[in-house]
């Protein structure tokens, strides 16, 4: 899939306020979309501990989340 141009980081309000089904992009090597399966929720297991989402592409924290701008 190509990378939409116009996508943007995501807030730390809109990432706390995902929920199933929502429409997201993961950006690592390359830009994927993804949905929303599981709303965000603090991942003790992680090696670092943090608040993650879980989508149709694994688990992502804010960090290398976007959206639709």
């Amino acid at each position: 899939m190509k990378t939409p141009i116009n996508i943007r980081k995501i807030t730390h309000e809109e990432f706390m306020n995902l929920k199933h089904g929502d429409i997201v992009f993961i950006r690592l090597d390359h830009t994927y979309q993804g949905t929303v399966t599981r709303p965000a929720f603090y991942n003790y297991d992680a090696d670092v501990p943090d608040w993650e989402v879980e989508t149709t592409n694994g688990y992502c924290d804010e960090h290398s989340l976007y959206v639709y701008a």
